[in-house]
């Protein structure tokens, strides 16, 4: 893949925080190979809406880029996104403040456990 030589592999890639622009970062261009652009894909309208995206705050006119932004990659992309991630979990009734989330890993820092 670093070669920019592969017609067809799998990658796995768990948000870092929650927000559609971890997943969008995936296939902006400065980012191709060795970056976190596997893809490789880089098309300059993308680039251009991403950079514009990136820095707004959450608002209406970000949702719509970031929906023009995931629509240009279904069309421009053969990539084949999936959600297939399955957790058990196993705690004790002391324990309190368990939220876990598919996105966002760091909910442990809420956990509290009463005492005996």
């Amino acid at each position: 893949m670093r070669r920019k030589k592969s017609q067809f592999f799998g990658l796995a890639w768990g948000a870092d925080y929650p927000d559609a622009e971890n997943f969008l970062q995936l296939f902006y261009g400065p980012n191709k190979t060795p970056g976190s652009n596997k893809f490789n894909y880089d098309n300059p309208k993308y680039n251009e809406l991403f950079e514009k995206a990136r820095v707004l705050p959450p608002s209406a006119e970000r949702d719509a880029l970031y929906a023009q932004l995931r629509d240009m990659v279904i069309e421009d992309c053969v990539a084949i996104g999936s959600m297939a991630r399955t957790r058990d979990y196993v705690w004790n009734e002391r324990v309190k403040n368990f939220n876990p989330s598919e996105v966002w890993d760091n909910w442990f820092k809420y956990l509290d456990v009463d005492p005996l």
